[in-house]
């Protein structure tokens, strides 16, 4: 029993101690750094073609929609926009109400984007990875003025793009 009882204690001090000695710390301890970074959201609106207004025979529709019922003194011509960003398919173009300066105020004013509908805004989505193709944008207006027509005068026309992170203004 002795010889085995030796053994025994031989083979168990062999063993991993069940209570390791942790290692001691050696020198300073040391960091590593990461320089900032800005989160910016960007949204960058390219006007690639400005647009041309033309007005009815009639007087009574000044467009910059080659679809809409002519004949027109003018040719009309869409706008076009496009936009490079850093947002998703959350983000989108909301184009305001368009504004006509002349002599007759406008009393419909309405904006297309592509060959959507006309309202009084338009909002487009852009795509999973925050970019629009060339876009065209069309204006019309229309008076109550007058006999509905407009007057003799130079007119121009402006529509506001906005581009916003969550589909709203």
């Amino acid at each position: 029993m002795l010889i085995l009882g030796l053994f025994c204690s031989a083979i168990s001090s062999s063993l991993i101690d069940p209570n390791p000695v942790l290692a001691s710390q050696v020198g300073n301890i040391g960091k590593v750094n990461f320089s900032a970074v800005v989160v910016s959201s960007f949204c960058d609106i390219i006007t690639n073609l400005n647009g041309a207004l033309a007005i009815t025979k009639n007087e009574k529709l000044i467009t910059s929609d080659p679809t809409q019922p002519g004949p027109f003194t003018g040719t009309p011509l869409a706008a076009q926009f496009s936009v490079t960003s850093n947002l998703d398919a959350l983000g989108a173009v909301i184009v305001d109400a368009p504004l006509l300066i002349g002599l007759t105020p406008a009393t419909t004013k309405q904006v297309k984007i592509g060959a959507g509908a006309y309202g009084n805004s338009e909002l487009i989505n852009l795509s999973t990875l925050g970019s629009l193709p060339p876009t065209n944008v069309n204006v019309r207006f229309q008076t109550t003025v007058g006999n509905g027509k407009f007057v003799n005068s130079t007119y121009t026309a402006t529509a506001t793009l906005t581009c916003t992170d969550d589909g709203s203004k």
